[in-house]
């Protein structure tokens, strides 16, 4: 809404509008009333409102009194003329109130047989007069109550059956700014203008950035970023279902990979640990000649009797060797016993391999 206040024209230098009169001032504390008006001429669209109301005080000063009998005018485009003083009374209302009233009068005619309605100008510029008026006005005691249209003074039809009702009604602030659907601007291109919409520039397309981490998702969200791939491959086997993106792009992960199984690795026997014998080694006998019948049958007969015979010689042999050697080098007994095994081992290899010699005598088992 346009601040009407900021443009008042006060013409009460004007002799024609506002010329003295003896006997009409007042002191503005016996204010007791704010009274509406129309002035009952047909209001135009376009034209010279000075001169409207110069014409109006020519008239008023013949049938009334000296000047224009309204202290404030408002015309079509919402133009509010300050024309006489509080300070002076005028016949305004018809009554004994005149002395005691704020006499306020809009152009045009609000009543049959012409009917015209107040512009939204109108209705919004005495909207913010009356707001003064009664609220920043402490020289007088009127307030909103007390702005009554003029037919509630005398009788007559002023100011109009299109007005009169909006101002019975006004009992606060908000009354005076609730203005009547019906009422249009006459000169819109004079309200101000709303600010014109400047469109917001688009943005640049710019092509998005990437890092250089593998990003690990699960069900849309990231949980995890590396700058190994194989860190993000070991997320995505933790957390099936999840993916691996690299500068925007989808990663195919690789299959987890199989478990590889350790060998077992023999620990070295500590230095004096008690050494165990190994187990005996049977070694395969070298392949003899094809025996006779008679000789295939006498050693399958006397195979089994033999080697019983071998086992216990080799062992009682090895039993009183080791207790020799034991005394001569001072050697722990199970030390002595696996060399003089070793050695016993070697000769009964020799002997099965050349069945034809004798040791001391004894031929091979």
């Amino acid at each position: 809404m346009k601040d009407y206040l900021k443009e008042i024209v006060d013409l009460t230098s004007d002799a024609q509008i506002n010329p003295g009169w003896a006997g009409h001032s007042r002191n503005v504390n016996t204010i007791k009333s704010i009274s509406i008006h129309h002035d009952a001429s047909v209001r135009p669209h376009d034209y010279d409102s000075i001169a409207r109301y110069r014409q109006e005080a020519n008239y008023h000063t013949q049938t009334l009194g000296p000047g224009l009998q309204y202290h404030y005018k408002i015309d079509n485009v919402g133009q509010i003329f300050k024309t006489r003083p509080h300070e002076t009374w005028l016949y305004v209302v018809g009554s004994n109130e005149n002395t005691s009233t704020i006499a306020i009068c809009l152009d045009g005619y609000f009543h049959p047989p012409h009917n015209q309605i107040p512009t939204r100008e109108q209705y919004e510029a005495l909207g913010q007069l009356l707001i003064k008026l009664c609220e920043q006005s402490p020289e007088f005691s009127a307030t909103y109550p007390d702005v009554r249209p003029h037919r509630d003074f005398s009788s007559t039809a002023c100011p109009g059956d299109r007005l009169a009702p909006w101002v019975f009604a006004i009992q606060s602030k908000a009354d005076v700014l609730n203005i009547p659907a019906e009422a249009v601007y006459d000169w819109p291109e004079y309200q101000p203008q709303p600010a014109p919409i400047i469109p917001k520039p688009v943005d640049a397309v710019t092509s998005p950035t990437y890092d250089d981490l593998y990003r690990v998702y699960l069900n849309g969200k990231q949980i995890a970023a590396y700058k190994n791939v194989q860190g993000a491959y070991t997320k995505v086997y933790d957390n099936p279902g999840a993916i691996v993106t690299f500068k925007g792009q989808t990663i195919t992960v690789p299959p987890k990979p199989e478990p590889i199984e350790e060998p077992d690795i023999p620990q070295p026997i500590p230095s004096g640990a008690p050494v165990s014998s190994p187990e005996p080694v049977t070694d395969v006998p070298a392949p003899n000649p094809t025996p006779t019948p008679s000789e295939a049958a006498g050693e399958a007969a006397g195979e089994g009797s033999k080697e019983v015979v071998r086992t216990a010689l080799i062992g009682g042999v090895s039993y009183l060797i080791s207790l020799g050697l034991n005394y001569l080098t001072g050697l722990p007994e199970n030390e002595t016993t696996v060399i003089l095994t070793l050695v016993l081992k070697g000769i009964d290899k020799y002997i099965h391999e050349n069945p034809n010699i004798k040791l001391k005598g004894i031929s091979p088992l």
